[in-house]
Formats: C-alpha cells, structure tokens, sequence
C-alpha cells in the first residue's frame, strides 16, 4: 500500500499532516508529547517500540507499556530506496529490541535489552530496509543495493545466522504463517519456509501481465486465502490489482486500472482508482460486490481512507474538501457520521540514513488514527472499548494505539 500511494502522489507536497503531542493528556492514561510516529508502533510484554521523526534526524524510542515514558533512543537509519517508501519499523522479542542505525555511510543490524538499551550484538548489513519477525527468527534483506544481497535469518538472542535466502527483495506479505518476498528488479513473487528459507512457490507476474510488467509496488493483502497483489504493465492504464492464491501462487484473477486499498476489516477486499472509483471484490473470483464512482486520493497530506467505529461504514475522499460514507455490505452511499471514526492518513516524513546524508522523503504510518469524519478534525477517545481491535495493540493493561497528533496514546483497558 505505502508504494503504491507514493506512486500516486509521488508530486504531491508531502507536508506533514500532524505535528508532535502537545503535552499532558485530558484522558487517562498517557500521552506522547515529543514524538512523531514515522513508523507503526509494535509492542510485546511491557515494551512498545517505534520509530520517531520528530526530525529528520530519525531515533528509535522504547517506551514503557504501563507509563509511555521513554527508556532508551538509539539513531535510526532509513534505506534512501526502500520500495516501500517507509522507513522501516523496529521487531520485538522478549526483552529485546532490534532495528538498524547509522555505520558511517552504511547500517547495521543492532540488538538491545528492551529495559536497559545495552547492545546484545550486532551485524553488518551494508545496507538493509530494516528487520521483520520471521517466525521465532529476524530477518533482513541485506545488502540489498549489491550482488551479494540475501535475506538473512538469524537468531534474536544472539545474531546468529539460521538461514539464507539469495538474491535482492523484500517481503510483500509476512505473518507467521507465510511469508512472501518481491524480487526487486523483477516482477516475481516467492514464498519462503520460515523454518529453512526455501522456496515453497514463485510466481512470474509477466506470465499474466506481459513483458513490461513492472515489481510489485506494495505491500499484499490477505482476503479468504487470496493475496491481493499490486503492479503495473502499462503506466498510462494505472495499476492492476491481481488475487494470487496463496498456498502455491498462481494467479486467479486480475483486476485492471485498480489499486490495493486498505481493508476496514478481515476478508473484505478493497481497490480503488482516482478515476473508476471504489469497489468492493469478491475474493475468490475478482468479480466486483459493488461499485461506486466517490474516491480521490488526497491531493496533499491528508485523509486517505476510513472506517466507522462499528466497522460497517469506509470513509471515503469524494472530493479533496468532502468525506462520504461508504456501506461496507451493500456499497450504499450516504453522509458521514458525526463522533468517533478512524481515519488513515497520507503524512510526508522526513528521514535521514545518516546525520551527514540529506533528507529523504517517505509516506508515514498509515495506522487508524481516531477522526471525527464529519468536522474533519481529531477525536478523542477516553473508552478503551472505543477501539477496534484492529486499531493499536493492548499491553500491561494499556491500550495503546497513535492519535492524530502523530504521537502515541495509552489508557488503562480496564
């Protein structure tokens, strides 16, 4: 997704569309007051973990689960060419932290204890779009820019190496389950056994799309065992979203001229296009379930899609200055209601790979933020049952989830 909406509004002025927390919070509970989420927040035990761009001179920050008060930063480096046009994201594992930092002009892989900041071990990448969890594992794609690139598995607790996988990639779809990597210069996707690094299936997209077929330009998403994928044979017909059966890869069905858009919730698969507007698609077969003509990307750093609380409503741009609610059933349109939605917000970032290279543009977290769709403007929430399961994560008996001001928000689940 983050791809493909920098593909879409790679001219826009990417100005940031909420600035840091301004303080203490009226609500129970805690609130970021200096920091600016550049990354999705991740969380495990009593530890959350995320990226903070602040300013462009990017920082880890772990904070306490229970207090949100920081416990350590580290200096964070972001690839000047990650293919998704994020800056990567911190993983957790118990009572340690992984990201990348600065090497001179290179990275490094890095590990630290989760309550103190010591470094455990670390690892030369050369360059890397940042660690993910690969089952118990974490894994790289290192050295991503040269011909010795490989994604690495290796052991959390000490960096050692389990497994590799050769060649230049980077994952599209990853859970504990499956794994799908993106050549980067080639419009190939492959599954890879978590447990070994093998291959379990590869497709070709030329197959289906032609010779001129370009990588995929987002990140998958999963809808009843189908792997909605994003790319692009012919620039001036837009994108193609393609469903690929996930248990061996092949293609099911295509869907030109559409984009991947964020699902409002499991099994529900959304495409959308500046020009064709939104449908909802079956699955199994592409077929549209409904279709209507209300939806424009966001022409500046804006909102970008939306739910309503109870799930049953997306909150859609039909015009840059108009939001209208969408039935998630049956597609019918109407006005967007008034209180507490969620909307996902397009957020231009500012991130360095090193304190003396220049800023690098990147489309911020697209995490749910709490939005009154009908003001246009941020809403509170004081009710930890206020929030979707789907929005933020529960730790230490705190829900934590990020707010509109681009920070981070905690209040006591019970």
């Amino acid at each position: 997704m983050r791809t493909r909406v920098a593909a879409c509004v790679a001219a826009l002025l990417m100005t940031t569309a909420a600035c840091g927390g301004g303080g203490e919070a009226d609500t129970p509970g805690w609130e970021t007051s200096e920091l600016r989420a550049a990354s999705s927040p991740v969380g495990l035990g009593d530890t959350v973990a995320v990226v903070n761009g602040r300013t462009s001179d990017l920082e880890l920050e772990v904070l306490d689960a229970e207090t949100g008060k920081v416990r350590f930063s580290r200096p964070w480096s972001a690839a000047p060419s990650y293919p998704r046009f994020n800056v990567g994201s911190p993983v957790l594992f118990d009572g340690i932290v992984i990201g990348i930092q600065p090497r001179g002009l290179l990275q490094e892989l890095v590990a630290w204890d989760s309550e103190t900041g010591k470094e455990l071990w670390t690892a030369d990448v050369s360059e890397t779009f940042g660690p993910f969890t690969c089952g118990e594992l974490v894994c790289s794609e290192d050295d991503w820019s040269l011909d010795v690139a490989a994604l690495v598995a290796r052991d959390p607790a000490t960096g050692e190496t389990r497994w590799t996988s050769r060649g230049s990639q980077t994952f599209v779809y990853n859970t504990p389950e499956l794994l799908v990597e993106s050549l980067l210069n080639e419009p190939v996707l492959r599954s890879i056994d978590l447990a070994n690094g093998q291959e379990r299936w590869r497709v070709d997209l030329r197959t289906t799309m032609g010779p001129e077929t370009r990588p995929v330009v987002s990140e998958a998403q999963m809808a009843e065992g189908t792997l909605l994928v994003e790319s692009n044979a012919n620039p001036e017909a837009g994108n193609t979203t393609l469903g690929i059966d996930a248990t061996n890869g092949s293609v099911k069905w295509r869907r030109d001229g559409f984009s991947v858009c964020p699902q409002p919730k499991p099994d529900v698969a959304i495409v959308c296009s500046s020009t064709s507007g939104l449908q909802r698609l079956n699955p199994q077969t592409g077929e549209p379930v409904w279709a209507v003509t209300q939806f424009a990307y966001p022409e500046s750093a804006g909102p970008l899609l939306g739910f309503t609380l109870d799930t049953e409503k997306l909150l859609v741009n039909e015009t840059a200055e108009k939001l209208v609610a969408v039935a998630i059933e049956d597609g019918e349109v109407s006005e967007p209601p008034g209180g507490l939605s969620f909307m996902r917000f397009i957020s231009g970032e500012s991130g360095k790979k090193n304190a003396d290279a220049p800023p690098g543009e990147y489309i911020g977290p697209l995490d749910p933020v709490p939005y009154n769709a009908r003001t246009r403007r941020p809403a509170e929430i004081t009710d930890p049952s206020d929030v979707p399961d789907s929005v933020g994560f529960e730790l230490a008996g705190t829900r934590i989830f990020m707010n509109a001001n681009g920070g981070l928000q905690g209040i006591p689940a019970e």
